[in-house]
Formats: structure tokens, sequence, C-alpha cells
């Protein structure tokens, strides 16, 4: 089973604000919007898959290219 790290982006911040691990495809879409929830303001919304970069939201949920 894959493993995916997301996490949320200020800009101007080394680190992220929050870093989160999901199982599973459909865990990441569900803690998307519960993060932008949290998280009004970030930057953006990066996700992993392993070391691989899959796919960034920004702070409206929009996927976005880095």
């Amino acid at each position: 089973m894959a493993s995916y790290t997301l996490h949320v982006v200020y800009r101007g911040r080394a680190a992220p604000a929050e870093t989160i691990e999901e199982n599973a495809p459909q865990a990441v879409l569900e803690t998307i919007p519960r993060l932008l929830q949290a998280h009004p303001d970030c930057h953006r919304i990066i996700v992993y898959s392993g070391p691989t970069h899959i796919f960034s939201v920004d702070c409206n949920g929009a996927t976005v290219r880095d």
C-alpha cells in the first residue's frame, strides 16, 4: 500500500505548518478539505507519494503547478 504525505506550506516559512500521513488516495482527498479549513491562509498543500511529488492545491483547493 502506498504512503502519502501532505504538507501544509505557508509563504516565508522554512518548514511545513502541518504534515499528515495517509495510506490511501481516498484518504488524501478527504484530508485536503479539512486541512484547508484548518489553514485557510496557507500557500499550498503539497502531496507526495513516497519521495515523488503528486500534486499541490492552493488555499482555495484548486490544483496548481509548482
